[in-house]
């Protein structure tokens, strides 16, 4: 199959979408096929492989520098490029202008459409105004429904979504496929060698009990209630270190807030670390923690989990038969079950450890490999209801 990927965000960015588009990539083309990604531009960086990878003209999208939108219009030279190409199928992964650039493509060329919903944008309704939340909440429910009307097929990575998507009244046929991850790149021992240095760097403890968080960095994720949590633990325990990973448009004001609260020593952040390093930050955790209530599946918790760590999440739908409470993990539900479970782990760290072995077992099933085969599953289906092929 030729198939075209549509997405807003690509590498040189590090985000869950991104590092599903690159490994379903990846896998896709093991499996013989031959994959193109239509993408934005990204100041400063050029791909090596400029025939699969495609990128768009773009621009920042409003304040948020770190995302672009692609500018295209039909009929153009950019535009021609890509119809030229005669996909088979087309799988856009974003809602903004390279998803209706994919939607345009696929119309002309008269071939299916399929959709993956990744993010619940109406959870994200406060970085555009806190005023009128309930309504703008509203209005993204229903340009949801109406983005997706146009697809032969909607792809969910988790029955939550699922579930959210029917709720707003969306018609078309809707498949779940968790999506995969790498796993030989998080089982593969982690050098001391490398863990040191890490150590080192950042003025971590050796016997210290350490939290790893490892995502984007902004008010969804819920870090700031941690931050108050670890002030209250640090009182009865000093020996205990969070460390966030990672960078995001609440990075600065986190930091600021720890400095006020005199907790330097205790919470520590990175910033943006290279991907391929990303496997080593969590070897190093005693435990991967994640007080984000907003997860469409969460890729970071699978992937702490086939790097051998436990971990502690909220308990939500979209773990429900990957992380066991007491097996694989602690979950909570309230902020005050965050804070009881974080210093259980504090005070049983030997019963902690005898969760990594379980947790990295439920993650074998999850591999980039086994999500390739499913996707392929669907672009077939597709492509034989239009009698395309």
């Amino acid at each position: 199959m030729k198939i075209g990927i549509f997405s807003d965000c690509y590498y040189p960015q590090i985000n869950g979408v991104v590092t599903s588009i690159m490994n379903l990539q990846k896998e896709l083309e093991k499996l013989n096929h031959e994959v193109y990604i239509i993408t934005t531009t990204f100041p400063g960086f050029q791909d090596e492989d400029q025939k699969h990878i495609i990128r768009i003209s773009s621009i920042p999208f409003f304040k948020w520098s770190e995302f672009r939108i692609g500018l295209f219009l039909k009929h153009t030279k950019a535009y021609n490029k890509v119809r030229d190409l005669n996909f088979d199928i087309v799988h856009t992964q974003t809602e903004f202008t390279m998803g209706r650039f994919g939607i345009f493509i696929a119309k002309d060329l008269k071939i299916p459409s399929v959709h993956t919903y990744h993010t619940v944008h109406e959870e994200y309704t406060h970085y555009i105004s806190n005023v009128g939340e309930k309504s703008l909440k509203k209005i993204v429910r229903k340009l949801s429904k109406r983005y997706v009307a146009p697809f032969s097929g909607v792809i969910a990575p988790t029955e939550k979504t699922k579930d959210l998507l029917t709720s707003y009244g969306v018609k078309n046929k809707i498949y779940v496929v968790p999506t995969g991850i790498n796993l030989e790149k998080f089982k593969k021992n982690a050098l001391d060698a490398e863990i040191d240095n890490l150590f080192k760097s950042f003025k971590i403890k050796k016997d210290s009990f350490k939290l790893v968080f490892l995502g984007r960095i902004s008010k969804e994720k819920n870090i700031e209630i941690l931050i108050d949590m670890m002030s209250k633990i640090i009182n009865s325990d000093k020996n205990i270190q969070l460390i966030i990973v990672g960078d995001g448009p609440d990075r600065l004001e986190l930091e600021h807030r720890v400095k006020n609260l005199n907790l330097e020593d205790n919470i520590i952040f990175t910033n943006r670390v290279p991907n391929d390093k990303v496997p080593v930050y969590y070897k190093m955790a005693d435990m991967f923690i994640s007080p984000s209530k907003t997860e469409t599946q969460g890729l970071t918790i699978l992937e702490a989990m086939a790097a051998g760590v436990p971990v502690l999440v909220y308990d939500d739908t979209n773990v429900k038969g990957i992380v066991l409470h007491k097996k694989t993990g602690l979950l909570f539900k309230e902020d005050h079950e965050l804070l009881d479970n974080i210093k259980f782990a504090l005070n049983n760290r030997e019963e902690i450890k005898k969760y990594a072995k379980e947790a990295f077992r439920i993650a074998d099933d999850f591999s980039s490999s086994n999500f390739a085969r499913k996707i392929e599953k669907i672009y077939q289906e597709l492509i034989n209801q239009s009698g395309k092929i």
